[in-house]
């Protein structure tokens, strides 16, 4: 972004006839430099007893000179160039507690690391908001907080329908989604658009447990994250859209004789219920095993006559199992759309581990 970059994909018109030609498209800005970051923060690292551990810290994060591309007058006739102009605050706190002990052979260990952060945006120099798509970024707001009409629920019958105020042409049924008129003003529109949740996760967490006895050990992580927003949309969430399918779970939708069914009416082409909205905005906290893994040791006594040190049987897995709210193919970990390409997927290992 420093640099001015030319286009070698444009067209011109000469004598009537269209010839490639190359143009400037966007400003560069050759005095941009790396944001910067102030930190001020508190905490305390302890031990007691040669079993327990804490380290807990809280912090103030305020990053300015974020690049940002502010307005500038059309008759430039290019893109804005990008400015060190946004400042952003992170606030929150960091928490780590380890315990090991042992009784006889049994020996075992606990360790758990929580943390808090609220996100903030402090300074778009008076811009925005920036809207893309179903995220925004604005002053106040966590970066890309998700923006979209407030639902209440499905319209149930026609007379609720007319009573209700106009929504995107008026070209709505009973089955539908029921968007909030936030202004009054008797149309549902882009003005009647607020901020609805946040992507960031407010905690994150992780579990970290391991075991022995004798010749068998056990390791076991846990890891998830909690009070965070996710929002679901594309072909794998609205029914027939942009040509596709329905899936079986979208089978539950609205109809009359249906009236309590959580998804709406199925349409195709239909503009109302693909909208922006928290209809479609799920719990986002979950709870995954990341990795377990069992192994056992064979007796130093089995190998005393060979050249072997030691040999160690194990068998583990990753991603064995997840808490969450998602439909069923969804991905917790993809905070938006909810599909991911790549999904996550489950591995079974099996091992022996020799020392020469």
């Amino acid at each position: 972004p420093f640099a001015s970059s030319v286009d070698l994909n444009r067209s011109y018109v000469f004598n009537e006839a269209a010839v490639s030609g190359a143009a400037i498209t966007q400003l560069g800005n050759p005095d941009i430099s790396w944001e910067s970051t102030t930190m001020l923060n508190v905490g305390i690292d302890a031990r007691f007893w040669k079993k327990f551990s804490l380290t807990a810290e809280y912090y103030i994060r305020n990053t300015s000179n974020i690049l940002l591309t502010l307005p500038i007058p059309y008759s430039v006739g290019m893109d804005a160039p990008y400015q060190n102009a946004g400042k952003v605050r992170n606030t929150g706190w960091d928490l780590s507690i380890g315990y090991e002990d042992h009784a006889g052979d049994f020996r075992y260990g606990v360790d758990l690391v929580l943390s808090d952060v609220r996100n903030t945006i402090v300074d778009l120099k008076g811009t925005g908001p920036y809207i893309d798509g179903v995220n925004i970024r604005a002053e106040g707001y966590p970066i890309d907080a998700i923006y979209g009409y407030k639902s209440e629920g499905l319209f149930q019958t026609a007379d609720e329908v007319q009573k209700h105020a106009t929504q995107f042409g008026g070209l709505v049924s009973p089955g539908d989604i029921k968007y909030t008129d936030q202004n009054g003003d008797g149309v549902i529109n882009a003005d009647d658009r607020v901020v609805l949740g946040s992507i960031i996760p407010r905690y994150t967490y992780s579990l970290n447990l391991h075991a022995s006895y004798k010749s068998f050990d056990l390791t076991c992580f846990l890891q998830g994250v909690g009070k965070v927003d996710s929002y679901l949309s594309g072909d794998g969430v609205w029914a027939f859209y942009v040509g596709s399918t329905a899936y079986e779970w979208q089978k539950n939708h609205w109809s009359p004789d249906n009236p309590d069914a959580p998804y709406p009416r199925l349409t195709f082409g239909d503009q109302n219920n693909i909208q922006n909205s928290d209809y479609w905005m799920i719990n986002g906290a979950y709870l995954r095993v990341k990795n377990l893994q069992l192994g056992y040791t064979l007796p130093r006594t089995l190998l005393s006559n060979t050249f072997i040190q030691n040999i160690r049987i194990w068998a583990g897995g990753q991603n064995l199992f997840t808490i969450d709210h998602f439909l069923k193919g969804f991905d917790a970990e993809t905070p938006v759309g909810g599909i991911s390409h790549y999904p996550i997927i489950k591995v079974y290992s099996f091992g022996i581990q020799a020392n020469f």
